[in-house]
């Protein structure tokens, strides 16, 4: 079983919770999810502030229905976890980056190990989070996941830092942040340590918000999912126009140029003059916009075109001195 885990950038969850809520993630790919020798559990994130948002949101107290349920095995022990309710008395603050399940002398099972299974966290909103464990372990890791409307689309991107078994991931979306469909799927890389780039053009989205989510398959069938992202759409095309400024350069040596109807993706700018000849390239990654230098640029018209893989728009400006 595998699951996706966010480690860097800050995501949006519906319903009031403005931070998502990652799974155990165990520093980057160190055992996540484990039982002590005296049978204690441990759940282990990068950072304090992940524990602490997790723990923070979590509906847990007399309520039969608990915050955290565990499904699996405990490694070690082959012992089966089915359906174990952590109730309120079990649960201990987090300690910095980690809060442990059981931390008086009643172990929760007998010997130490690993946890193959899933956990399963349900919030305050409702909403809930399951995180799938092979070996205490999560082998996906996102390092982003973003989604952000282009001129006339929405488009998706995604990077993983490792992947294990990772057979393809599906894009979903949903209009109501609850209820989503699938819209498209990018294959894995299976089995990798290296940074991997994906990403999706979403052709008809609606207008308002909207909710996506990353459904990640193994090549066993298992399935797990990301925490959700969301961004509004206006459905205005902008035709292939680029927001530059200012057209006429004359007392600067810089020239703005507004990125935000384009992927957060790789974007390619290119400059030329009116005889065809490139006369600079730019590489920009994701920002909303750019300070382009013009200082050694000559007086005259220019023509700056600017694709991010999925749409190509144009503008013009002059170096007057």
């Amino acid at each position: 079983m595998k699951k996706i885990t966010l480690l860097l950038g800050v995501l949006f969850l519906f319903a009031g919770i403005s931070t998502a809520q990652d799974c155990p993630d165990g520093n980057a790919g160190n055992t996540s999810v484990r039982f002590t020798g005296l049978g204690k559990l441990y759940m282990e994130w990068g950072t304090n502030a992940q524990a602490s948002q997790v723990y923070s949101n979590l509906t847990i107290g007399a309520n039969p229905l608990a915050g955290i349920v565990l499904n699996g095995t405990a490694n070690g022990t082959g012992a089966a976890i089915n359906n174990f309710q952590i109730l309120d008395e079990d649960l201990t603050n987090p300690s910095g980056n980690q809060f442990r399940i059981r931390s008086d002398d009643t172990p929760l099972f007998a010997n130490g190990g690993t946890f193959t299974g899933t956990i399963t966290y349900t919030f305050q909103n409702g909403t809930t989070l399951v995180c799938s464990f092979a070996d205490g372990v999560l082998p996906i890791t996102l390092s982003e996941f973003s989604a952000k409307p282009a001129s006339k689309s929405v488009m998706i991107n995604w990077r993983t830092t490792a992947e294990l078994n990772n057979d393809y991931m599906a894009v979903e979306r949903s209009a109501d942040g609850r209820t989503f469909q699938e819209i498209g799927r990018q294959l894995g890389a299976g089995y990798s340590v290296s940074l991997q780039e994906y990403k999706l053009e979403d052709t008809n989205p609606a207008r308002g918000t909207n909710y996506y989510r990353l459904r990640q398959v193994d090549f066993d069938g298992t399935e797990s999912y990301s925490h959700i992202v969301q961004t509004s759409f206006d459905g205005k095309s902008h035709n292939g126009q680029l927001d530059i400024y200012p057209t006429a350069i004359t007392g600067s040596d810089e020239l703005t140029v507004d990125l935000s109807a384009f992927s957060a993706g790789d974007i390619q700018l290119e400059i030329y003059n009116m005889n065809g000849q490139l006369v600079q390239e730019y590489q920009s990654y994701g920002s909303e916009k750019i300070v382009l230098p013009v200082t050694d640029f000559e007086k005259g018209f220019y023509v700056l075109k600017v694709a991010d893989g999925y749409h190509t728009a144009i503008g013009r400006f002059m170096k007057v001195h």
